[in-house]
């Protein structure tokens, strides 16, 4: 297995395998497998959960949402991949050299990480402003269907293949970017740092923005709900599917804000110290860093399926006072009729 990366740099070798024997960084790691593992049975169980129980949401809703949850496979496959390249060697034994990993797989590896956040962030961005269409512009709303949908789905991939590329770009300024084999599976080099820098600080000005705007959209639907000043089946009906979206995202929105805005900063903060840090720690405290990540898809996944629940629920204590209605009307239809027909009698 010595055969599978060889390398002229015994040193190197040496210092990735030193540094992946280092108690924090794998632990990290391994923290990092697991969570990755749990979010895929998760995302199997949501799935089937979601098949069994349909919610009543629009189709510009769920195709959002479908997008969403293609970030989490793929962002959950990439960090299962890149731990089991670690884990692997770790385990049984493999020479110095096979922890060193070749440039043709560093990329393949690394990049679903930063583009699942670029993504993840445009995502939420355009979920946000399909609501605000859908409050503010009701009659308009149904008539234009799902282009505004679509829109923004290509509007997202692209700006995440353009935000990412040319981070990838700059990072082949740097000279040893394609030179040698790496330590540890990264993009960031001495060219693009200043550039994801700015990038997560762009990320954390959109994750404010969106959690306001939609403490505002929850706000608006309630006090439409309550004062419909002129009556409209289409208005009414959006008012309500609003309110049943929002009480769903209100605390998807509150997790995505709290727990990004805790990744951006930890993010941000650790590359404004990475000077101070030696390689190994850097490389241990990114971990559990970007460990974040993971748990974030594994709380919100957790959100839908008590949504659901609570769901279920709730139509199953309306189907039995319904049952409870038609019973006590048939009863004073029964006792009615007895006292016509005494009435009769007499």
């Amino acid at each position: 297995m010595e055969a599978f990366l060889p390398s002229k740099n015994d040193d190197l070798c040496l210092a990735a395998k030193t540094l992946h024997e280092d108690l924090q960084l794998n632990l990290a790691q391994i923290g990092q497998l697991i969570l990755g593992i749990a979010t895929l049975i998760l995302l199997i169980i949501t799935v089937w959960t979601y098949k069994g129980h349909k919610l009543a949401l629009h189709y510009n809703f769920k195709l959002l949402m479908v997008n969403i949850i293609i970030l989490y496979v793929f962002n959950s496959v990439a960090m299962i991949a890149i731990q089991l390249r670690y884990q692997i060697p770790l385990i049984f034994h493999f020479g110095a050299c096979n922890f060193l990993t070749p440039v043709w797989l560093n990329l393949p590896l690394r990049l679903p990480s930063f583009a699942y956040v670029t993504a993840f962030v445009l995502f939420h961005l355009a979920l946000t402003t399909e609501r605000a269409r859908a409050t503010f512009l009701a009659r308009r709303y149904e008539k234009e269907g799902s282009i505004y949908v679509w829109l923004c789905i290509v509007c997202v991939y692209i700006l995440t293949i353009l935000i990412n590329g040319y981070m990838i770009f700059l990072a082949t300024k740097d000279p040893t970017f394609l030179e040698k084999p790496v330590m540890h599976i990264s993009i960031t080099t001495s060219t693009n740092s200043d550039y994801l820098l700015y990038t997560y600080f762009f990320y954390l000005a959109i994750v404010i923005i969106t959690a306001i705007t939609d403490y505002i959209l929850l706000y608006k639907n309630r006090k439409n709900r309550s004062q419909v000043e002129d009556y409209s089946l289409t208005r009414t009906y959006q008012i309500n599917e609003n309110i049943i979206v929002m009480k769903l995202l209100w605390p998807l929105d509150v997790c995505f804000a709290i727990v990004f805005a805790v990744y951006l900063s930890g993010t941000i903060y650790l590359r404004l110290i990475r000077i101070k840090l030696i390689f190994a720690h850097f490389m241990a405290h990114n971990a559990v860093i970007t460990m974040i990540l993971p748990m974030h898809a594994i709380l919100t996944l957790l959100l839908y399926l008590h949504f659901v629940k609570h769901n279920k629920s709730r139509a199953a204590s309306v189907v039995e006072s319904g049952d409870h209605t038609q019973r006590h009307f048939e009863q004073l239809a029964s006792q009615w009729m007895v006292s016509k027909k005494r009435c009769n009698d007499h």
